[in-house]
């Protein structure tokens, strides 16, 4: 209707008129403002479901059951908030939190003044030295964390589909050696891996040595029985007292947590999708991954951005970079994996031909000369699969963001 595009002709002038607007919400502007002039049938069904400030986010909410979905069960948008709002830039946040609270109790009527002028000086100075992030940081973190969860998972499914049991538990996970797994010395040190591992080698002991008393105990009795000529009966109250005995107590249920569900920090609801996905592509959807378990994997994530935090930083710093990205955290990761494996160097000679270009309208002179190519690798690091994860997610990433924009 004529109104109705005069009334969007508006909002897009008032928008790129705006100092606050980015360029990106111009064109979006524009370019809706483009669909509207065009009154062919086809252009009216498109305008119907695009909005002015329609994103990529807002699309995907939209999108069909059907759409294809990233790899990646770690949303970055969770991991960027660790990263940026809990770990490296906490004091600052807090220190401009107080500020502002501060400038706030003035009032509007004290906008001028020396005081608010000074707070208000003070927030920009604090402001400069938060740390920055680019926009592939997250996505890297996020595929790291999402490879160190499946391998777990996979290792303590594997086991559980082996031996037909119903639930996989943690102890599963330590039982089988997860020392195996590429990633491991990503994980090894973090507090929720020791916490556990060692609470469950104290557990192993425990019980192995009240299994050595029971033996030596049974044992005692049984040869001074044997010297006193001690005979004892066998009833029927007795063999099921023994029986009793040997049971194991049976695993109480666990109840759901709806905390745990509802948490704003937590990653267990992602653990819960990738347990999922994992579940169909092993053809053992029934079953059941302890809350023990997704707790774990879910507090290990934490203790593992909060650890890898500040060495990409100073990672950042070293490379003379402001901004963390995708490099720098690659580099902090390769750096960890690479410790203690095997270097594997590949030389390769080869005799090329050289040409070089001549300034000055020169004719280019041609050498030949050989040339050793080195290539370095470190055996067993998994540093090369987590690359191609990073590569195929980061790829697909990008596809569905097309194909729902289309």
């Amino acid at each position: 209707m004529p109104g109705q595009r005069k009334k969007a002709d508006k909002t897009v002038e008032t928008t790129a008129d705006s100092p606050h607007t980015s360029q990106s919400d111009v064109s979006l502007a524009k370019d809706h403002t483009s669909v509207k002039a065009d009154n062919s049938p086809a252009a009216v069904k498109a305008d119907s479901h695009v909005e002015p400030n329609t994103t990529t986010q807002d699309a995907q909410k939209t999108a069909p059951k059907g759409a294809r979905k990233t790899t990646l069960a770690i949303n970055p948008a969770r991991v960027r908030t660790h990263m940026d709002k809990m770990n490296l830039n906490l004091q600052i946040d807090e220190r401009i939190k107080e500020l502002k609270t501060q400038m706030a109790a003035l009032g509007p009527t004290q906008l001028e003044t020396p005081e608010y002028k000074t707070l208000e000086a003070k927030v920009s100075a604090y402001s400069k030295e938060r740390v920055r992030f680019s926009n592939d940081a997250s996505h890297v973190i996020a595929a790291v964390s999402d490879m160190m969860v499946t391998q777990q998972l996979r290792l303590v499914m594997a086991k559980t589909q082996q031996d037909n049991a119903k639930m996989a538990h943690l102890s599963t996970l330590f039982s089988e050696g997860c020392e195996q797994l590429s990633l491991y010395p990503l994980f090894c040190p973090l507090p929720s891996y020791l916490a556990k591992y060692n609470a469950w080698l104290k557990a192993k002991s425990d019980k192995a040595l009240a299994e050595e008393v029971a033996v030596a105990v049974k044992t005692a009795v049984s040869e001074l029985q044997t010297l006193h000529n001690i005979k004892v009966a066998k009833g029927k109250k007795a063999d099921k007292t023994t029986k009793g005995a040997d049971q194991q107590p049976k695993t109480p249920k666990e109840k759901k947590s709806k905390e745990d569900i509802t948490s704003k920090t937590s990653f267990k609801t992602y653990v819960k999708h990738r347990s999922n996905q994992l579940k169909k592509d092993m053809n053992c959807e029934t079953m059941s991954i302890s809350s023990e378990l997704k707790t774990f994997l879910s507090d290990e994530i934490v203790d593992f951005i909060k650890r890898i935090a500040p060495l990409v930083y100073h990672t950042t710093i070293a490379m003379k970079n402001k901004t963390i990205n995708d490099v720098s955290i690659l580099k902090t990761i390769e750096s960890i994996l690479i410790d203690g494996k095997q270097c594997v160097e590949t030389l390769d000679l080869k005799y090329e031909t050289i040409t070089s270009i001549s300034k000055d309208n020169e004719p280019s002179t041609t050498t030949h000369q050989w040339v050793v190519t080195k290539d370095v690798s470190y055996k067993g690091s998994g540093f090369s699969d987590l690359l191609q994860l990073i590569k195929d997610s980061k790829h697909e990433a990008v596809s569905d963001e097309e194909e729902l924009v289309v």
